[in-house]
């Protein structure tokens, strides 16, 4: 019963509870001279003396059911105990549960009780950064490291077994889980690698530290064959990352404890190739089944191979221009050759199988769509100019062939275009000097800019075959041609319908004859100015 539930309070003693121990359990924790120590220290201790840690005060209205509080917690230090991390006037706060002693933590040996309690409070870390779709760094929270620090102490962890548990900061907590890869654990690697000739582990533990490489060889190896998905150019620090992940992969692969407890292991960079080749695989079905269109035809499919092939492109570019020097200064692997050998050999097959599929009747649209879909494959085959080296012949060699049919309908759209900007360039031309230093007019301009786009078919088309380049660009010039026989005549039918068209206004004929002339003039030089266009053709 309390008088006044407003001031009532629980004053609580704490007391480290000395647990009775075989001699076999204790010999069986003994890792150093620390631990030894402590065995003479608790043979000379009284019978049922305990040591006192400290005290703390509860007020009754600040209890609440199923929740927990934090409460002030006065801690008694040792002075023969100093904490650099905890020094006796430090005051922390610590969560007050009730739990009875466990049997694993009976029973199991320290550090592997010190491995599961770091398991559990990753998992929490995760919980807690996934619910605010924030990435967690990889740093634990000083409440959690506190509990890690205390634990370590009160079980006589020497800092080689503290740095081994460390080794699961990255690995998944459960098969099931998924995460992003915060930082790397570079220092606890290293650290292992250090004080691996100084101390000596039981069968267990060099069981344990043996799964612990390879878990982590392999957890690390999946996430850069995800490594598009993992590690998003559009997520900030996303190569310092990988880069991390990549170094510490390395680091782990030179260790002198990781050779001896893992000698089946296989080579490092060639996981890695493997891993690359099969995530290119995976990534390339991926977008594949998303860009598939939705009705099926010639002309659509085209248009999703065009798609396609830019993402293949942008990647490729990624790979080229970002990633390569990553992992070409740790692994010394050349990520741009496995993803384009890779890739451009799924791009061919793909290609060919919905050309074959849709092998009907080309129409217009269908060739249009067909010519965009050609130049990404010329674009795509020609980044094989980055490839350092190959053997054989790649897949794209004789992507050419594969549209023979759809080239006739490119030549006669360039030629239809060309002929129709002439058309209405001379229907616009007024025959006057365009600008005070030209004495040709405006539909010469016209003209040169469709020759111009001709001159661009021909070099987008860039084809490969000597003998079928040659019919084309005989094929080109007969078009140019038959618009420059056009042009001169209607140019000339231009300057009769103006002529006419003065007269029908009522102009006296010698003036008729006067404003004739410059016109004439005009209609001169602009066919001198289209035999210089023609003339410059064999250069271009």
């Amino acid at each position: 019963e309390f008088e006044d539930t407003e001031t009532a309070s629980f004053h609580l003693d704490m007391w480290d509870s000395d647990m009775v121990e075989s001699v076999r359990h204790k010999l069986g924790e003994l890792t150093d001279l620390h631990g030894l120590k402590r065995i003479f220290k608790d043979a000379r201790k009284d019978k049922g003396q305990d040591d006192f840690l400290g005290n703390v005060v509860l007020r009754l209205k600040d209890l609440h059911c199923w929740d927990d509080q934090w409460y002030q917690f006065c801690m008694c230090w040792k002075p023969s105990r100093p904490s650099p991390e905890h020094p006796a006037s430090m005051g922390a706060l610590l969560l007050v549960h009730l739990h009875p002693a466990t049997t694993s933590s009976r029973t199991q040996p320290s550090y592997t009780v010190h491995r599961h309690l770091l398991q559990q409070l990753v998992s929490y870390e995760i919980l807690q950064h996934q619910a605010g779709s924030i990435a967690w760094d990889g740093e634990l929270s000083r409440h959690a490291s506190t509990v890690l620090y205390l634990h370590a102490t009160q079980k006589d962890l020497s800092d080689f077994h503290q740095v081994m548990a460390s080794v699961w900061l990255v690995l998944p907590p459960a098969p099931s889980s998924t995460r992003r890869l915060g930082s790397c654990p570079c220092n606890p690697i290293t650290s292992i690698e250090y004080q691996w000739a100084q101390e000596r582990l039981r069968p267990e533990q060099k069981a344990e530290l043996a799964e612990s490489f390879q878990s982590l060889l392999t957890y690390g190896v999946s996430l850069i064959r995800r490594y598009r998905i993992i590690f998003p150019l559009s997520v900030p620090r996303s190569k310092e990352r990988l880069q991390s992940l990549l170094r510490v992969l390395v680091q782990m692969c030179k260790m002198k404890a990781f050779h001896e407890l893992c000698t089946l292991s296989p080579d490092l960079p060639q996981m890695v190739s493997m891993a690359l080749k099969s995530g290119t695989t995976e990534w390339f079905h991926m977008k594949k089944q998303h860009l598939k269109p939705m009705v099926k035809s010639m002309e659509e499919n085209g248009k999703a191979l065009s798609r396609l092939l830019l993402e293949v492109i942008g990647d490729l570019q990624q790979c080229q221009k970002i990633w390569n020097k990553f992992f070409i200064s740790t692994l010394k692997l050349n990520i741009f050759s496995i993803a384009y050998l890779e890739l451009e050999r799924l791009v061919a097959e793909h290609v060919q199988e919905q050309l074959h599929e849709d092998d009907s009747s080309m129409s217009k649209p269908t060739a249009e769509s067909l010519f965009q879909l050609y130049m990404n494959l010329q674009e795509l085959y020609h980044m094989k100019d980055f490839l350092p080296q190959r053997d054989g012949p790649l897949a794209l060699s004789n992507f050419h062939q594969w549209f023979k049919e759809a080239v006739p309908q490119w030549l006669q759209k360039a030629y239809t275009i060309a002929l129709e900007r002439a058309q209405r360039a001379v229907q616009m031309d007024q025959l006057t000097p365009f600008g005070e230093h030209n004495k040709h007019s405006t539909s010469t301009v016209d003209l040169s800019t469709c020759y111009a786009q001709i001159v661009k078919t021909w070099q987008q088309l860039n084809w490969p075959d000597p003998e079928e380049a040659f019919m084309i660009m005989v094929k080109l010039m007969e078009d140019m041609c038959k618009i420059a026989l056009m042009y001169c005549r209607l140019i000339k039918e231009r300057a009769e319908a103006l002529s006419l068209s003065e007269q029908n206004e009522g102009e006296a004929a010698n003036r008729v004859g006067i404003t004739h002339l410059p016109q004439l003039c005009i209609v001169v030089n602009n066919i001198k100015q289209l035999r210089l266009l023609i003339l410059r053709l064999p250069s271009q």
